[in-house]
């Protein structure tokens, strides 16, 4: 830092040896302060001049003895000598004066250039800012849309594997309803045909003996109608009231567990889930309670 300052002030036109004189009075921390050092030695400088000016003693002739007046014929013939003297100029005040308002001229000047360079540094400051607080909004803003996009593909995704489980499970309901009513056909036993004066007989068994009609009341209080055949088992009925509820909502439907009850109080075990709705006694109508149960932790 010191060596910054001296080289500024020589380049502002400074005497070295002031300069020196400065650097090593105060701190040298800036340029500001060893100048106005130098300004301040200036004043007093001045004042000194104005006050203490050299007096010439007189000396009475009479009063000088021989052996003085040869003492003083020795200095003369020196001084006579001897003619490139140094003398120390003085400068007049108005000098100094005017050295002065130099002085404090480049000081104004460097104030003011350090003003504007503070200024200047503000402002690159304030711009760094604002193009910084650009940018994070921009990457927010980046990310937002990122993160909506990611939210709304993860739910699409979820609705076509529910919907994909849910067309799979329908499908396995089909093949076993359709296998059921192969194995019920196979197994029905032909109608003897009976002759002589005995008329043909048309047994007609009607709707009721294929189907078995059922009420379900679900724990929210509505109600599921739906038509099974009586040699479906009991679990084909839980499987129906799992994916048809609508008191449930998402995933719940089918990991919810349930219980069965056959009013007044006939509750259906797991073992009842594999016995046929006729061998249960629903045929050919029932009504049947849902009742939800915790799930294992």
């Amino acid at each position: 830092m010191r060596d910054y300052i001296v080289i500024k002030l020589k380049e502002m036109g400074f005497d070295e040896e002031k300069i020196e004189r400065a650097c090593n009075s105060t701190t040298c921390e800036s340029l500001d302060q060893v100048m106005e050092w130098i300004i301040v030695e200036s004043e007093k400088s001045l004042n000194s001049v104005n006050e203490s000016k050299p007096t010439v003693p007189t000396l009475k002739l009479g009063d000088i003895s021989e052996a003085t007046k040869c003492e003083a014929d020795k200095l003369s013939n020196a001084d006579s000598g001897e003619s490139s003297v140094k003398k120390e100029v003085i400068k007049t005040p108005e000098e100094i004066e005017a050295e002065k308002r130099r002085y404090e001229e480049k000081i104004k000047q460097r104030r003011i250039a350090r003003e504007q360079e503070e200024r200047q540094q503000e402002i690159e400051k304030e711009k760094s800012r604002r193009q910084t607080g650009s940018e994070i909004s921009k990457y927010r803003e980046q990310y937002e849309t990122q993160e909506k996009i990611r939210i709304a593909q993860e739910i699409r995704r979820e609705k076509l594997e529910k919907e994909a489980h849910k067309k799979a499970v329908l499908e396995q309901i089909r093949k076993d309803r359709e296998a059921m009513k192969r194995e019920n056909q196979s197994s029905q036993p032909s109608t003897p045909s009976t002759s002589g004066s005995t008329p043909n007989k048309v047994v007609n068994t009607g709707s009721s003996s294929t189907e078995c009609r059922l009420a379900i009341r679900l724990p929210d209080g509505k109600t599921l109608l739906h038509t099974f055949t009586p040699n479906e088992q009991l679990a084909a009925v839980r499987l129906y009231i799992q994916l048809n509820r609508k008191d449930l909502v998402g995933p719940a439907n089918t990991s919810q567990p349930i219980k069965l009850i056959m009013p007044p109080n006939k509750v259906f075990t797991e073992d009842d889930m594999e016995r046929t709705l006729l061998d249960l006694g629903l045929h050919p109508s029932a009504r049947l309670i849902v009742a939800d149960l915790k799930k294992p932790l």
